[in-house]
């Protein structure tokens, strides 16, 4: 049914794939289609409007698919609305600099942002482990750095890091590390321990096997997020 999905979705547009799979058989694999198409609008078809739509709808479809399911199936409708809320709470993230993203509308960035937090939400009621709920602070922090909340910002990340070492995952830790300093130099560019403890960072982030991407996002979000 997926490849059907997204034939219709290419060929008749957003709308005609959201009716088709809200006429479809209720069941759970049908709502994780909504995140499935929302994946190929981002990028496939470098498509945020399109993407944005299919994330409410499907957030929607599971959300009310969830009400009236069995204790197990409950928990597996809740998990989609977990999955689309992250991935909208990603897409719709300036600090990613997708070259093709010349702006983010202002009302996508609060979508983004309510998204994160019900992604983080969703991390804790449904027990999804210590890297999940690391990882749903760290998306709740990122857009807090969009709207300006720097010390929300610097808590979150701070939350994110305690989870990550739990989780007993390095590159998530050293990176939420990376952000708590981030989260402070843009309220006090100039600060010396920071500078330097972003610099030591950075340098363990370089010996990681994603290290450069993960330096590339801190270094980013300094240029992108900081005071005009």
């Amino acid at each position: 049914m997926k490849e059907k999905a997204i034939s219709i979705l290419e060929n008749k547009g957003t709308e005609e794939a959201i009716n088709f799979l809200e006429n479809q058989e209720k069941v759970v694999s049908t709502g994780t289609l909504f995140n499935d198409l929302m994946r190929h609008t981002f990028w496939k078809k470098q498509d945020l409007d399109s993407t944005v739509v299919l994330a409410q709808a499907g957030i929607s479809y599971n959300a009310e698919q969830a009400k009236s399911s069995s204790a197990d199936e409950k928990k597996n409708y809740l998990t989609n609305v977990k999955q689309i809320s992250y991935n909208l709470a990603s897409f719709t993230w300036p600090g990613w600099d997708e070259e093709w993203i010349e702006n983010i509308p202002e009302n996508f960035l609060k979508l983004g942002y309510e998204a994160a937090k019900s992604n983080l939400h969703y991390a804790i009621e449904l027990e999804k482990g210590a890297l999940g709920v690391s990882r749903g602070y760290w998306i709740v922090a990122a857009h807090q750095l969009v709207s300006g909340e720097f010390l929300l910002a610097k808590e979150n990340f701070e939350h994110a890091v305690n989870f990550a070492i739990k989780a007993k995952e390095e590159g998530d830790e050293l990176l939420s590390k990376g952000f708590v300093q981030v989260a402070i130099l843009l309220q006090t560019p100039k600060n010396v321990d920071s500078l330097k403890a972003l610099d030591g960072i950075k340098l363990e982030l370089s010996k990681l096997e994603y290290g450069d991407f993960y330096i590339k996002q801190l270094e980013d979000s300094l240029r992108i997020f900081k005071a005009e």
